[in-house]
């Protein structure tokens, strides 16, 4: 059979149904990716060329192809071939707009609800530093929609490699280059506002040492792959005029395996910032009630993290794909989702607190706090100014518990009981952005306190 006039009629038994008369343009079929066809089809027979399934095989050809002719001049004969077995035409473009606007208004929703409530309705009305750090990630992300709907999905995301031209497959890839850096930026703010969160609402010692070497290490890991990205291929235009030049000259790192590895250290960075807290709580003289809500308050924050692990699935042909645009569509949509989770589960606290500040009996926990001698339960939301009904008795840390254990015996009068943490932690569930302001006072007033014990003074420092 002469290639120039491959063929195949309609009704030869051994032809699929989907098939009918087709065949390839031999004449604007490229010369060097004709090896490729004949390697398996000697007669460019379109039942051997087709098979049963147009992608599957593809994806074994069309190697050959982009090897022997250059991923620019292989476009067109992939074109022509998918043309002939009449492959499908896919589109999951629209799909992914439409994913991205619901997200989007979600999330614009909940940051405004947070900067409403802290601005207007907290005890300090005023921003604090997670909260402009939450800005500062709403900034950016702004240009990162910009380049999603406008540049990754007006440039083929989602489609077939070979129904675009070069210059937009070498588009998309400049796209996706701008992308990878904003996505590191925005996941690295996200960390850091939670981090901050907790460095405010945890007075521990302990517990701050760890939130400072957490913060310390989400930026010097952000910073770290932010610059390997950029440098991930030499000449940075390398990274989209591999698409355009048929000899393009440059190589990259390893671009699969430090992917998976910045997905990785996130997982793991989102699991320690989910054990922090509820480590925290598991220390804390609490009704197991209170402490179940603050639990799933915290927990919540788990769905971005269930996010990121299954973003790890589409890694798979981050680097090495032959159809970029086809293949990189799921690691945009899970990267996408994973971005907008994030910022919504950092204003989880806050969306809840406003609820429960307008309607205190329809999301109000039940709970009060309670004197020490009540010991009935409300339906009034808890209120930061009583938080500091104790009772009798001067109130010492527990890091002091161990020294008066020793020595309060020698005299039972003096009035020391150990400290009640749910004076600082009460309402946990129903006013956590409200945390930082109580830890912050109940820090200041048990700060120092002076034992006279023996005629001595003995210090304890909170």
């Amino acid at each position: 059979m002469n290639p120039a006039t491959a063929s195949v009629q309609t009704g030869a038994p051994a032809t699929p149904s989907w098939l009918g008369t087709r065949q390839v343009d031999m004449g604007n079929f490229p010369s060097c990716a004709v090896p490729c066809i004949t390697a398996t089809c000697p007669d460019f027979d379109i039942n051997c060329i087709c098979g049963t399934g147009f992608h599957g095989i593809d994806e074994k050809r069309s190697q050959c192809i982009i090897d022997s002719c250059g991923f620019p001049v292989s476009l067109p004969a992939r074109n022509l071939i998918a043309t002939a077995c009449g492959a499908p035409i896919r589109n999951q473009t629209p799909r992914f707009n439409i994913m991205l606007v619901i997200l989007l208004g979600f999330t614009f929703l909940f940051i405004l609800l947070r900067l409403v409530f802290k601005q207007f309705f907290s005890s300090r009305r005023r921003l604090g530093i997670d909260d402009w750090v939450i800005v500062v990630k709403s900034l950016v992300g702004l240009p990162c929609v910009a380049v999603l709907i406008f540049g990754l999905g007006a440039n083929g995301l989602g489609k077939d490699v070979w129904t675009l031209k070069p210059d937009e497959v070498a588009a998309f890839s400049r796209y996706f280059y701008i992308m990878e850096m904003l996505y590191l930026v925005i996941l690295t703010l996200v960390r850091l506002s939670v981090t901050l969160f907790y460095l405010e609402i945890f007075p521990s010692k302990t517990a701050r040492r760890l939130l400072w070497g957490t913060a310390i290490f989400h930026v010097a890991s952000g910073v770290a792959f932010v610059v390997k990205v950029v440098f991930q291929c030499w000449p940075i235009s390398f990274n989209w005029t591999i698409y355009t030049e048929v000899h393009s000259q440059g190589h990259c790192v390893n671009i699969s395996a430090s992917s998976w590895a910045n997905a990785g250290i996130g997982v793991a960075a989102d699991l320690w910032l989910l054990a922090i807290p509820l480590f925290q709580l598991k220390k804390l003289d609490l009704h197991w009630k209170k402490k179940v809500g603050a639990a799933l308050m915290f927990l919540a924050g788990a769905t971005g993290t269930v996010v990121s692990i299954l973003r790890l699935g589409s890694l798979h042909h981050f680097a090495d794909t032959i159809n970029p645009t086809w293949e990189r569509y799921g690691i945009v949509w899970w990267s996408a989702i994973e971005v907008q989770a994030g910022m919504m589960c950092t204003c989880l606290p806050a969306a809840r607190a406003i609820l429960v500040h307008f309607w205190p009996h329809v999301f109000g926990t039940g709970f009060q706090p309670r004197s020490r001698g009540s010991t009935e339960p409300t339906s009034e939301p808890f209120s930061s100014q009583s938080r500091l009904e104790e009772g009798q008795g001067m109130v010492v840390g527990s890091r002091c518990n161990s020294m008066i254990g020793k020595t309060s015996t020698r005299d039972s009068s003096y009035p020391v009981s150990p400290i009640n943490h749910q004076g600082i932690w009460q309402g946990l569930e129903t006013a956590m952005p409200e945390l930082k302001e109580e830890a912050q006072e109940e820090s200041a007033e048990t700060m120092e306190i002076t034992i006279q014990l023996d005629d001595k003074d003995h210090r304890a420092h909170i």
